[in-house]
């Protein structure tokens, strides 16, 4: 079957149509991709932070018992937990 010069412009209509939709959808997907590193990338730093401040709050507990551990027995405070 041969295509008419009207069906052979709605083919290429619809191919222009098909190659813009496509176009599209690469630069919709490459929006999103852009968000969701984006994303992973301020979970990272927050991550991050995170392990700092948790570092350094371990750092002051050690010098904390450690200078606990200085203290004369009756001025130290005990470690036990009581229930």
């Amino acid at each position: 079957m041969v295509c008419g010069f009207r069906s052979l412009h709605w083919c290429v209509t619809d191919l222009c149509a098909c190659c813009c939709m496509t176009v599209l959808f690469s630069i919709e997907e490459a929006k999103q991709k852009a968000e969701y590193d984006k994303m992973l990338l301020l979970a990272e730093e927050k991550k991050a932070a995170t392990r700092e401040t948790i570092q350094t709050l371990r750092e002051e507990f050690q010098r904390l018992i450690t200078r606990n551990n200085e203290l004369p027995p009756h001025l130290a405070l005990s470690r036990k937990v009581e229930y």
